[in-house]
């Protein structure tokens, strides 16, 4: 774990008191190291909340200067609050949603496979606020796709991303999920239904049938809900946290320290590294471990090898995050993906697969197109064009 003399090297005094703040949590620095920290610097109490903000660790860090009577600006922590008391409901409206999906579908006979979400937070932070969740995640057989589709379109929930029925398998093809959004507008909320964990350009990774025999039943405040086993809810999580996204903010590092701290000891490290090696995302991994390590001084034990991430540091902590369109049109994201390749073929394999998916049209070019099948042909040829024009556009910070 690093020093705090050695954090301040590479990050601004804010980035360093939410480093600080989240070791606290863990035990891994003490009370006094904190509070002298943040007595002895000038922190600029707006910016860490739109770091923290931009982090989703807003309740995280709330009840983290609730519990430990930390003192800071008023305003800073009253906006924290309200994040915190926000959070606490979403989450439990989110665990509820959850538990009737399940319910709904397991009826007709399709299992999902929730992920990341309230679960995760009530199981491996401790109480179900602590964790912000956007959305709520489902890995489902491909095969159940359009039943599943078909639910939402009849109970009124609103598609966000999805296509017209006659490209519904082209785009299941090609792609790895659908998103709907909860009906109503008082807290409302995305349901994101992935066949596929990562979009093919990422890499190949583990499908719905190696997590189902896995899935456990367990409750939240007596709300009967689905859980994957600590080693298949690492091997999922991961493939957003270090493998899609390649360790760009710094909750996915608070994420993996939390499961590894409450679970550790269940989690099948053989299973773990030898799934990574078989689907090609060992280094992605072992840098977001070693990062994990580096920031929060929480490593698994007997973890194997754990790679200089050094070159990486800035990255989780980031603000503006780095990587704010992890897409092929992004050359950030091209770069920092051949980078974390395992080798020399699979640097070889993705760039294959960015220009294959080059000419892929996706759900946006569909939809901008009329609802019949007959014109993919013409959204393939101008496809390329379109992307072009999408990468040289302003980013959205």
């Amino acid at each position: 774990m690093l020093t705090i003399r050695q954090l301040k090297k590479t990050y601004t005094a804010e980035q360093v008191t939410l480093v600080l703040l989240a070791r606290l949590y863990f035990n891994t620095a003490t009370i006094n190291e904190v509070t002298t920290f943040i007595t002895e610097t000038t922190i600029n109490w707006p910016l860490l909340y739109k770091i923290i903000r931009a982090q989703g660790l807003r309740p995280f860090v709330y009840f983290i200067i609730k519990k430990h009577t930390i003192v800071t600006s008023p305003q800073f922590e009253a906006r924290l609050q309200n994040s915190y008391n926000k959070t606490r409901r979403q989450n439990l409206t989110m665990a509820i949603a959850a538990s009737k999906l399940a319910g709904v579908f397991k009826e007709r006979g399709m299992v999902i496979i929730p992920y990341k979400g309230p679960a995760f937070a009530h199981n491996y932070y401790g109480d179900i606020a602590l964790r912000e969740s956007a959305d709520l995640d489902f890995l489902v057989a491909q095969n159940d796709v359009d039943e599943i589709e078909n639910y939402f379109i009849n109970n009124n929930y609103t598609a966000k991303t999805a296509v017209p029925k006659p490209y519904l398998k082209y785009y299941m093809r090609h792609f790895k999920d659908i998103v709907y959004r909860t009906p109503g507008k008082t807290d409302a909320f995305s349901i994101e239904v992935h066949w596929r964990l990562m979009e093919k350009f990422s890499g190949d990774y583990p499908a719905h049938d190696f997590f189902l025999p896995h899935l456990k039943t367990y409750s939240i405040g007596g709300v009967a809900v689905n859980k994957l086993s600590p080693t298949y809810d690492m091997i999922a999580v991961i493939s957003n946290h270090f493998v899609k996204d390649m360790s760009i903010k710094f909750k996915y590092m608070v994420d993996i320290a939390c499961l590894i701290n409450q679970e550790g000891a269940l989690i099948d490290q053989h299973i773990l590294f030898e799934t990574a090696k078989s689907y090609g995302f060992k280094k992605r991994l072992q840098i977001g471990l070693a990062l994990t390590e580096n920031l929060l001084g929480i490593k698994m034990d007997d973890g194997g090898e754990i790679l200089d991430a050094a070159a990486y540091l800035p990255i989780p902590l980031a603000f503006p995050l780095q990587l704010p369109r992890l897409y092929i049109n992004e050359p950030e994201f091209i770069r920092r993906s051949l980078q974390l390749q395992d080798n020399t073929l699979n640097k070889v394999k993705f760039i294959g697969k960015i220009i294959r998916y080059a000419f892929l049209p996706t759900f946006e070019d569909i939809n901008r197109q009329s609802s019949t099948s007959n014109n993919i042909l013409v959204l393939i040829i101008t496809r390329p064009f379109r992307l072009f024009s999408r990468a040289i556009k302003p980013k959205k910070l």
